[in-house]
């Protein structure tokens, strides 16, 4: 019987651009045995070889980059904690003040600690999200920009652009990464440009010109 074409890679479950491919390009995960590889003499492949054998590889294989969306979400998180704890100690200096005898009555203590104790909170789940994103799989692959383009949303007059990758790896697999605009000052990669991709899934986090 012929072997059903795989439109989703069975690891991961993302869409598959190629699949005519060993690996999903998402994952590294196999897909099915026998499958074509790229092209041993093709100009991708030689690019992606000097990319390994290059000084700064080893370093950049060991770096992480920093994600904007999560970092944004652990930032909100923890200045709402230290508002919070500035609140705390001012609710209890004003209430010290507005005592005569300068004695510190059980609710504005009560009230105090409460803030605190939600501010602990709020400060130990900035933590958490971002030691769960550093903890998180991430590929780092040399890679070869096939293709880019670009999509902006307005929301409330303000844009944010999308922008979506075809990238191909020195395995010969392909597929579309996707990564959130950065601003005017962040300059994305251009079609035919090569270096080390930061993915996790279908996203791109990074990418590391070479």
């Amino acid at each position: 019987m012929a072997e059903a074409t795989l439109t989703h890679c069975p690891t991961c479950g993302v869409k598959l651009h190629r699949t005519d491919l060993s690996l999903c390009a998402y994952c590294a995960a196999p897909l099915r045995m026998g499958a074509a590889s790229a092209p041993p003499d093709d100009e991708t492949q030689r690019l992606l070889a000097k990319i390994q054998v290059h000084p700064a590889y080893a370093t950049a294989l060991s770096w992480s980059p920093i994600e904007p969306a999560v970092e944004a979400k652990a930032g909100r998180l923890q200045l709402w904690g230290w508002v919070l704890v500035t609140l705390a100690l001012a609710f209890c200096v004003g209430a010290a003040f507005m005592d005569r005898g300068g004695y510190i009555g059980r609710w504005p203590v009560l009230v105090a600690v409460f803030l605190c104790a939600f501010a602990i909170f709020l400060l130990a789940g900035a933590v958490t999200i971002r030691g769960n994103a550093r903890n998180a799989p991430m590929l780092r692959r040399p890679s070869r920009v096939l293709d880019r383009r670009s999509r902006t949303d307005l929301s409330d007059e303000v844009g944010a652009t999308i922008y979506f990758f075809q990238l191909r790896f020195a395995d010969g697999s392909e597929g579309e990464f996707r990564l959130q605009g950065r601003g005017t000052m962040y300059e994305p990669p251009t079609i035919g440009a090569s270096g080390l991709a930061y993915t996790r899934g279908d996203t791109l986090l990074e990418f590391k010109r070479f």
